[in-house]
């Protein structure tokens, strides 16, 4: 992994910014892993970058394992909260999604997939106190 960055947010406006100069660094076709706990801002995240791409319909999926999301590019949001998966069985089902471009959103990840001439990325929340996170961004190459 490359690229280390570490930001602190104090409130869903900050997370709004740090989102927003991470949109800003993607380009078509990538991976993002999100890592955190229940509650810590995975979603919202995802949320505040897509706005970044003029979507801004990205909720927490309860019943879907995965979303899609027309547009430049297609976003594509998957929370693997309700199971494990291999990533086999992953792409299996997004294969269909993968329409490019893409940005790819995965929340609680096992493992990392294998998609030609995509960047990934692993974005790790973690939840200081009430309001308060860190951000971690690492770019695997």
């Amino acid at each position: 992994m490359l690229k280390t960055n570490t930001q602190v947010s104090d409130s869903i406006s900050s997370t709004a910014k740090i989102a927003l100069e991470f949109a800003k660094s993607l380009e078509n076709n990538c991976i993002i892993y999100l890592n955190g706990d229940v509650g810590s801002g995975k979603t919202i995240f995802t949320n505040k970058v897509a706005s970044y791409f003029g979507n801004h319909t990205i909720t927490s999926s309860s019943f879907s394992r995965i979303q899609l999301h027309r547009g430049f590019p297609n976003i594509i949001h998957c929370d693997l909260y309700r199971g494990v998966f291999t990533s086999a069985q992953l792409l299996l089902e997004l294969e269909s999604h993968l329409v490019e471009p893409w940005l790819l959103f995965i929340e609680w990840p096992n493992e990392t997939l294998s998609i030609p001439n995509s960047f990934q990325y692993v974005v790790n929340i973690d939840i200081i106190s009430l309001g308060n996170r860190t951000f971690s961004f690492e770019q695997i190459i």
